[in-house]
């Protein structure tokens, strides 16, 4: 009988390591299922005891241990997936088993799948990683992959392009897969588990390179002639996991990749300025020299809400420039994109009498307002609570009740008003719920000449053509997000509506004199990347630091005093301290940010580099504290 320490691949796992009994050995590096409370994992073993070693340690044990029933074999991943997923988990203050199952799909631990020591591949090991930044249009990064590619088949290595959606995955094959289609490999969550195992067992045991073209979750993939891996749409919010723990997917692919001693493409329109600041330490060098220029559009107009808003009453959502334009576009039979940050109809309801915001009673935070089954109903987006819509004010118990901010239902509402004659068409993720829904939308749209597509973000991924009119209803509500880097998020929105739009973008602001829509109207965005640098400089944000922010999650009771003794023990630290919502309690609570220099806490290629102090230090707060590593705003 054998004693086995395991890593549940699984998040939600409290513990990292679990011990069980087997009959069977099983060394480490096995994959075997075992029991957690009332359902079965998969997990690694991670060491193996002889039980007639321990009998006075099992005698004495507080718990029984359960024993394992199925040992399916070694790993089908490699190693070093294990050990960076060890150090993503020291860095972001999670269990191993949390990260790996970003990294490992499901499909491939329900069977016999190759183990990586069985493949025999071709393997070039680097003396020193080359890391590079490849800023420069789509079309030109498609131009210098199909070389690339080719250049690399010739070396009998394969090439890995990292995309943050399945939508992206689609697109890069259309335009990479030609003459080398029988060594693509299209790798995605929407593909059946049969498929992907198919597909992993035969990029496993084929000798020939292939280019994989594929989001994070299949890097784990033992494919050892992998000789250059690329992060293509570096700049997406989506490689960031939406579920706690919040990993940046990219930070994965970059320690793996000096793990492996491969070569690291950092590729996009338009590179975070996280990156752009490390090519200029010195961390990376150049594909080619960097282009700072956006995606051509004929005609860029932002247009001043201030000037034109009282120039007619026909909506509040559009000014007399944007409705001839689109009069205009219709009418010669091309389409129009109308972007919308936000779903539903308003992002907020206030009292037109005494100016009170509708909140919600959990949590304190600001009511959306949405149409669900011909009701309109009030949503919160931190305790998702829906509730019929009131239809008198909370505090002076008025009627005038008025939705503000620009929802993507209201805009849509509002269209079909205006150009009652025209086919209009909405997406967003309430709306559309499959891929197959989304897909037959864009399609139809595209088809229908001289129709409105309304949209959120969602729709970049859709449209296959360009569209001669991208109309931008309300920059300011962009303005308003809550996040140190929303001006680098609104750049990138703004660079895909560029690459969307044929002929004019057309962008509505109270604030026409913001200094990124000069550079977006002028097509050149380095003296923004100058300003935006310096800013979070000086205010101590990333690239420069890193933030940790703790949120308190005790009892009510608790607060002050738990408050103030976090406070006291994190003084070395200079804590910044105030109350906000938070959902995970439904009502304010203290936070406190800690703005640390990037040596303080960061990662290297074999180790996380931490103050073992402040760990401590933190480890004693988990009790009545969430602690967020990396986080983009100061609120849950």
């Amino acid at each position: 009988m054998y004693v086995l320490d395991v890593i549940v691949i699984s998040k939600g796992i409290k513990k990292e390591i679990l011990t069980y009994f087997s009959i069977k050995e099983a060394l480490p590096g096995a994959l075997v299922r075992v029991p957690v409370r009332s359902k079965i994992y998969p997990a690694l073993v991670v060491a193996i005891r002889d039980a007639s070693d321990m009998k006075g340690e099992i005698k004495n044990s507080p718990f029984g241990f359960k024993r394992i029933e199925n040992i399916t074999g070694n790993a089908p991943f490699r190693k070093e997936s294990v050990q960076v997923a060890q150090m993503l988990g020291d860095y972001y203050l999670t269990e191993t088993g949390a990260i790996l199952d970003l990294f490992v799909p499901e499909a491939v631990l329900d069977e016999k799948m190759p183990q990586a020591e069985e493949i025999e591949t071709h393997h070039t090991t680097r003396v020193k990683t080359e890391k590079l930044v490849f800023q420069a249009t789509f079309e030109d990064r498609i131009s210098y992959y199909k070389t690339y590619i080719r250049e690399s088949f010739a070396r009998k290595e394969s090439v890995a392009i990292v995309l943050p959606t399945v939508s992206d995955i689609t697109i890069f094959s259309e335009h990479l897969s030609k003459g080398i289609e029988d060594n693509v490999v299209l790798l995605s969550s929407n593909l059946s588990t049969k498929k992907i195992q198919t597909i992993w067992k035969r990029v496993c045991t084929d000798q020939h390179p292939k280019l994989i073209i594929s989001t994070p979750l299949f890097l784990s993939i033992p494919k050892n002639d992998v000789g250059t891996f690329i992060i293509e749409h570096e700049a997406s919010s989506s490689y960031v996991s939406r579920n706690k723990p919040h990993v940046d997917q990219r930070l994965y692919v970059e320690i793996l990749s000096n793990k492996l001693g491969k070569i690291l493409i950092f590729a996009d329109t338009l590179l975070r300025v996280d990156t752009i600041v490390r090519r200029e330490q010195g961390e990376f060098d150049e594909v080619m020299p960097m282009s700072f220029r956006l995606p051509a559009v004929r005609d860029t107009q932002i247009v001043s809400m201030i000037s034109e808003e009282n120039k007619t009453p026909l909506s509040p959502f559009f000014s007399p420039s944007l409705i001839e334009e689109i009069k205009r576009t219709v009418s010669s039979k091309n389409n129009v994109f109308l972007f919308a940050l936000r779903k539903g109809l308003a992002t907020k309801i206030i009292c037109q009498d005494c100016g009170t915001q509708l909140i919600c009673e959990n949590c304190n935070s600001g009511l959306s307002l949405f149409e669900k089954d011909e009701k309109r109903i009030t949503y919160c987006k931190n305790c998702k609570m829906e509730n019929q819509a009131p239809t008198h004010c909370t505090n002076c118990e008025s009627w005038r009740l008025i939705p503000l901010g620009v929802g993507v239902d209201a805009l849509h509402d509002a269209v079909k008003v205006l150009f009652p004659d025209t086919p209009v068409f909405k997406m967003d993720s309430n709306s559309l719920k499959s891929e197959k829904l989304a897909q037959a939308v864009s399609k139809e749209f595209e088809e229908t000449r001289g129709s409105i597509l309304v949209g959120t973000e969602m729709a970049f991924g859709y449209l296959n053509d360009a569209v001669s009119l991208c109309g931008v209803i309300s920059f300011d509500t962009l303005l308003s997000l809550p996040h140190f880097d929303r001006e680098e998020r609104l750049l990138q929105l703004l660079s895909i509506l560029c690459l969307i739009t044929e002929r004019t973008l057309l962008i509505q602001t109270r604030h026409p004199d913001n200094k990124l829509l000069q550079c977006i109207q002028h097509g050149s965005v380095i003296d923004w990347y100058r300003n935006e640098s310096d800013i979070r400089k000086e205010g101590n944000y990333p690239p420069f630091s890193r933030l940790i922010r703790l949120s308190f999650i005790g009892p009510q009771y608790k607060e002050e005093e738990q408050a103030r003794y976090a406070e006291s023990i994190l003084i070395g630290y200079s804590p910044n301290s105030y109350r906000g919502p938070n959902m995970l309690v439904k009502r304010d609570t203290p936070y406190i940010l800690l703005q640390l220099s990037p040596q303080t806490w960061s990662l290297s290629k074999d180790s996380a580099i931490q103050d073992k102090v402040l760990l401590s230090i933190l480890d004693r707060l988990t009790a009545f504290w969430s602690i967020e590593i990396d986080p983009k705003n100061l609120y849950n």
